[in-house]
């Protein structure tokens, strides 16, 4: 399927020009393509934290997970240090907050980091990959319910 937003060029684009990249990982089943990605991004000579959540929250990948599936090994591993189902700015630790203050470039998966930072931007460019699911956030992007989103917003 076609993405009905896509932003794969502006996207890649920035990726060449970044040194430091965080990876927000989401579901536990996508965590195979996503550690394919982070160590196609590596191996091209660029710095990728990962952040995983600190708890269990749904089908989402958690920290220990995460270095269970050696993660460790090409990129910095880091916990939200929660189990909420996004990264929440006005709540992440200092510790999250500084490095995304210090990265170029945030990939951001999943829907819920969309709708969080929709509401409270990261000071960095994000490149985020979802589908939108229901309504409310499709209408935040004049596209269908169930489309797929490849958006970089600056």
């Amino acid at each position: 399927d076609k993405l009905t937003l896509d932003d794969t060029g502006r996207i890649l684009s920035l990726i060449e020009k970044s040194r430091r990249i965080l990876y927000i990982l989401d579901n536990a089943g996508e965590a195979v393509i996503d550690k394919l990605i982070i160590n196609e991004l590596v191996s091209t000579g660029k710095n990728v934290i990962v952040l995983a959540k600190g708890g269990a929250y749904q089908n989402d990948i958690t920290y220990e997970e995460a270095l269970e599936m050696d993660f460790g090994e090409v990129a910095e591993v880091m916990s939200t240090g929660s189990d909420y189902a996004a990264v929440l700015l006005d709540r992440a630790s200092s510790k999250v907050l500084e490095v995304i203050k210090s990265v170029d470039l945030i990939i951001a998966k999943g829907m819920a980091n969309y709708e969080a930072f929709l509401y409270i931007p990261p000071p960095t460019p994000v490149a985020h990959l979802f589908i939108a699911k229901c309504k409310p956030v499709a209408s935040t992007l004049n596209v269908p319910v169930g489309s797929k989103i490849a958006l970089l917003r600056l």
